[in-house]
């Protein structure tokens, strides 16, 4: 039996929407472990870690993570995309985008998405009353402008 391709579009999406708030959800639980281990190994009150954001092979979006110098996991994630494949599906159909859970999140410039996830994560540990004393980035002036210093005390740069 042959599906069309709205229906195998459905089929799949639906899967993806079924399975993504499971592994967020173990991502999120596999973080909030990482960052308790980092913070018992930390000889300071301010950690020191890595960023780095990169394209998905296939996507959208972009996605980056933080690992962290005592332990090397990673303790805080985030994700822009901007796209959503529903919406692309109709728009090529010139078809009206029915109603579903659309999945982007990011409307600016790709040249805007790192910083703004490098804030985001440094912000969402700032939350839970963890501090980054130092962090180790690309040579990206975008994020580390973005950066304040009362946010991270120092920003090394590798290229």
């Amino acid at each position: 039996m042959q599906h069309s391709s709205s229906r195998c579009l459905y089929i799949k999406c639906k899967k993806q929407k079924e399975l993504a708030p499971v592994i967020v959800e173990a991502a999120e639980a596999s973080c909030k472990e990482a960052q308790r281990e980092e913070l018992e190994c930390s000889e300071s009150s301010e950690l020191e870690g890595s960023f780095d954001a990169g394209w998905q092979k296939r996507g959208s979006g972009w996605s980056c993570k933080s690992n962290w110098v005592n332990t090397g996991k990673v303790v805080e994630f985030d994700v822009r995309t901007r796209n959503c494949s529903i919406c692309q599906y109709h728009i090529g159909k010139n078809e009206p985008k029915p109603l579903h859970e659309c999945n982007v999140n990011w409307t600016g410039s790709s040249k805007g998405m790192e910083p703004d996830m490098a804030c985001s994560m440094i912000q969402g540990l700032l939350r839970i009353d963890i501090t980054v004393g130092t962090l180790h980035a690309d040579n990206d002036a975008t994020t580390q402008s973005r950066l304040p210093r009362s946010i991270i005390k120092k920003m090394v740069k590798h290229m």
